[in-house]
């Protein structure tokens, strides 16, 4: 356990203090959503938080990877890939955006906003199918939710977006702008097919600045076929191998 907390840089650099500082009353900084914190008190005030923390991650990514059609050995091969092991050593919370895949809609949306460069074409696929099929009533509905957090946490918080536009990763690996076209094909493939998939690896197409752990929604998006799963995170701890011997 030793290795896991000398590897948290985010849970221990970011978000642990910021919810010590969120009870406590005081300033904090983060850039992702105010609510992001309060599902991560626990893990912050109970013995043994990051190693329950760990377990929760992995819980939550292995949930969501089970309820977009996953087979076990599937989510097996996608908890062990490059990017979710990353993912789970450093202390983020993707897990916790992700896990809006997993739940209602209404509830869903307000997850996958705590980190919308992994999820901002779900999120629109979500609501635009809603359209579709429930017409625009229910879609005001299915955002009701969201907006109640979101003016809340303006009203507590103030502007906190302002501050979250300009975050650029310090580790960045994003492909702006030539995975736009990319992101728009995949997106109008999601729409036309009413497939969610991919509009799942379609988010980290639109945004500027990325952490590597971002691209693994890319990995989620294939984990209802095994041999692509199986492929893509095998073909990735290749890579990584090989960039760890030097070959270029």
């Amino acid at each position: 356990m030793d290795i896991l907390i000398a590897a948290s840089t985010d849970w221990l650099n970011t978000f642990y203090p910021a919810v010590q500082a969120f009870l406590n009353s005081e300033p904090f900084h983060i850039y992702n959503a105010p609510w992001t914190l309060f599902p991560l008190i626990p893990f912050a005030t109970f013995p043994w938080g990051r190693e329950l923390l760990f377990l929760a991650s992995m819980g939550a990514l292995g949930f969501t990877a089970y309820r977009l059609g996953a087979s076990p050995f599937g989510v097996a091969l996608f908890l062990l890939s490059p990017l979710v092991f990353d993912a789970l050593l450093w202390g983020n919370v993707e897990w916790l955006a992700l896990l809006g895949l997993a739940v209602s809609p209404w509830f869903g949306l307000v997850l996958l906003a705590i980190k919308p460069q992994m999820t901002i074409a779900v999120m629109a696929f979500l609501v635009i199918e809603s359209w579709r099929k429930n017409g625009t009533r229910r879609t005001i509905c299915l955002l009701i939710p969201l907006a109640i957090v979101t003016l809340l946490s303006f009203a507590v918080f103030g502007l906190w977006f302002v501050e979250s536009i300009g975050y650029k990763a310090t580790l960045d690996a994003n492909l702006f702008p030539w995975s736009i076209p990319v992101g728009i094909v995949l997106f109008g493939l999601s729409l036309r097919t009413h497939n969610i998939r991919y509009a799942i690896a379609a988010s980290p197409m639109f945004f500027y600045t990325l952490t590597p752990q971002c691209w693994m929604v890319v990995f989620l998006a294939l984990v209802p076929s095994l041999p692509k799963i199986s492929f893509a995170s095998l073909g990735a701890w290749g890579y990584v191998a090989a960039m760890q011997f030097g070959l270029r």
